[in-house]
């Protein structure tokens, strides 16, 4: 006869587990606080940066509009992603702006909750949670979900888990109230990412599971689930969000070594959780060895169901909820709907798949216990060193920096993402003589069908533009013009650079071909004044009245040659005698140009000559923008 269970050992067991957590979740979100608030108070130049000198022209300023900051990760929503509800979260969502990340507290919130869920999911009831306690923290503390939680392309995953978590504790109620409650909470879960489809199709499994297995049974018990993917179905087709592709269209065979490459990608993210990238795979540069994995991981799948076939279901819901989740949404994750991404893979999509895994991961883990019994001093070791890393990892991705050129260092060459980010990073900062071969290389390494190339060719004529090196840029802005040749901007770029060269006639020839083009394009009819102005600017550039002039320094800076204009304003500054504010616009000028050095040096001297008139805003100006560089400069020498 078996002994009867302990009742009272069960709830003390779980009531247990449970302090255990709200413990571990305290510390958790202290941790998320700690780093945030270290990130947000870690100097004066991150409230400098690029927002108070880009936004007036400084650092850096090109003759044209500098390309908008790329983010990230490449999973913009795209004409295959439906998610209706999602524009509601954005306000509870991460933002990111030109400067950094903005982190938003809800998502973290909703990350420390779907922790609890996960555990309530996994250990409730039982007389000894610490593996699903356990396990449940790992999950929370792994590397790979930082993106989840603090990109702006996360937190819809965030939200969307949190229902699906919820789904799934309602429908293994097993009654009518909680398959019910839990079919709409999944149907607003998956109209935030659908993603959520996955908690979807693991309820249907393991409602099913344990009923006779007939057509009209599996109906009844299914209805509202199906009821739900229905009504998803309805709604999608009403968007019309069944669309192409995004890029160039693949044809089937090409899609599905895509696939079988994403598979084995993700399965391989899954085994090693804690070296997060950013960039993962590109679709344009297949990875034959992420395809083979994916191609034996997928057999290996097939095999083992079909002998699986005989022996039944698995025997703890724990496993077959675990490999209904995984396996669902790794098929979301991959894109199984009309949609293609650059990447193969994008860490935040993991989020959820990790959750079926660690569902998969407690019941084995249990068996092991049983069998060798260890200290719960064991969990130790593992969640520091996750803790750890997750640390790392945020404090990276905190930092626009530091986290550019991590990405940069640790992507393939032939992905230009990150050296575009990288690069305009850099020629805000005026540090164009490391922008300058970055950029460069990119440009030669970028894989077909080479669809970021025109920014490429913006920031590399940017970076030879702030060198002085006009001539230089001409080849690859015509190469712009060509790529991009229903573009005005494309256009205008070349004409000011015909400015900067002192090129008139090219500059008016520029002009009568874009007011031909596009005579009702406001830009253009701006640059007409602009271009009607140099002739007095050229007229003061070539023929200098006296030296140190601030209007031939005005004019160099109008003109677009920076380099040019500083040299000017550093004759000009020569003068002891200046008036005040002749004197102010120099050195802001120089400060905004110039390198930081020559910017100290020159502000320096003019001290030392007249030491009872200094300027508390351009000396901070100055210092913060020292910082800046000083800082930028020592990431990129680690």
């Amino acid at each position: 006869m078996s002994p009867s269970p302990n009742p009272a050992g069960g709830v003390r067991g779980a009531l247990g587990g449970w302090v255990l957590l709200a413990g571990a979740l305290v510390i958790l979100a202290g941790l998320y606080a700690l780093v945030i608030g270290r990130a947000l108070r870690r100097d004066p130049t991150d409230s400098f940066s690029t927002a108070s000198l880009a936004d007036q022209n400084s650092a850096v300023v090109a003759p044209w509009t500098v390309p908008a900051p790329p983010r990230p990760f490449a999973h913009d929503p795209a004409p295959g992603r439906f998610g209706p509800l999602a524009p509601a979260l954005r306000g509870l969502g991460p933002q990111v702006d030109s400067t950094r990340p903005r982190p938003a507290l809800w998502t973290i919130a909703f990350h420390l909750v779907n922790v609890s869920l996960l555990f309530a999911l996994l250990g409730s009831g039982r007389k000894s949670p610490l593996a699903a306690l356990g396990i449940s923290l790992g999950w929370g503390l792994l590397p790979r979900l930082v993106e989840s939680v603090m990109g702006a392309g996360g937190g819809r995953v965030v939200f969307a888990t949190t229902g699906v978590l919820v789904g799934l504790l309602l429908v293994r109620a097993h009654n009518w109230v909680g398959r019910y409650l839990g079919a709409l909470t999944f149907l607003s879960a998956t109209l935030v990412d659908e993603v959520a489809l996955a908690g979807l199709f693991s309820a249907a499994w393991i409602t099913v599971r344990d009923r006779p297995v007939s057509v009209r049974e599996v109906t009844r018990s299914t209805a509202p689930l199906l009821g739900v993917l229905v009504a998803y179905l309805g709604l999608r087709l009403a968007a019309g969000r069944f669309g192409p592709a995004l890029g160039s269209p693949l044809s089937p065979l090409a899609r599905a070594g895509v696939l079988l490459e994403a598979f084995g990608t993700y399965a391989w993210l899954l085994v090693d959780p804690i070296q997060p990238w950013a960039r993962i795979g590109l679709v344009a540069e297949p990875s034959y060895r992420f395809r083979c994995l994916g191609a034996f991981l997928l057999a290996a799948l097939v095999i083992g169901a079909w002998r699986r076939r005989r022996t039944g279901h698995l025997r703890d819901e724990r496993a077959a909820l675990g490999w209904s989740l995984l396996l669902a949404a790794l098929a979301m994750s991959m894109d199984l709907a009309p949609l293609m991404h650059e990447v193969v893979a994008v860490d935040h999509r993991i989020y959820l798949p990790a959750a079926g895994a660690a569902a998969l991961a407690v019941p084995a883990l249990e068996r092991v216990a049983a069998r060798w019994r260890w200290s719960p001093v064991a969990w130790v070791a593992p969640l520091l060193l996750l803790t750890v890393v997750s640390v790392v990892r945020l404090e990276t991705w905190l930092d626009e920096r530091r986290f550019w050129i991590v990405t940069h260092r640790t992507t393939r060459p032939s992905d230009p993402l990150p050296a575009i980010a990288l690069g305009r990073i850099l020629l805000r900062a005026g540090l164009a003589d490391r922008a300058r071969p970055l950029l460069d290389a990119a440009l030669s390494a970028e894989a077909p069908p080479r669809t970021r190339r025109p920014s490429l060719l913006e920031l590399a004529a940017l970076g030879r533009v702030s060198q002085g090196d006009y001539d230089g840029a001409v080849p690859l802005l015509d190469e712009l013009v060509a790529l991009r040749a229903d573009d005005p901007d494309a256009r205008l770029a070349r004409g000011r650079l015909d400015l900067a060269r002192v090129d008139l006639a090219a500059a008016w020839g520029q002009l009568a071909e874009l007011e031909a083009r596009f005579p009702d394009h406001a830009a253009v009819r701006a640059w007409a004044n602009e271009v009607a102005q140099a002739v007095d600017l050229a007229d003061r550039v070539r023929h200098p009245i006296v030296v140190g002039d601030p209007v031939r320094a005005r004019a160099f800076a109008r003109l677009g040659r920076y380099p040019d204009a500083v040299a000017e304003w550093r004759r000009v500054l020569e003068q002891r005698t200046l008036p005040d504010p002749i004197a102010s616009e120099a050195m802001e000028s120089l400060i905004r140009f110039a390198a930081p050095e020559v910017a100290v040096e020159v502000r320096l001297d003019f001290l030392r000559h007249r030491i009872n008139e200094p300027d508390r805003v351009l000396d901070a100006l100055l210092v913060a923008r020292r910082g800046e560089v000083s800082r930028l400069r020592e990431l990129l020498d680690r």
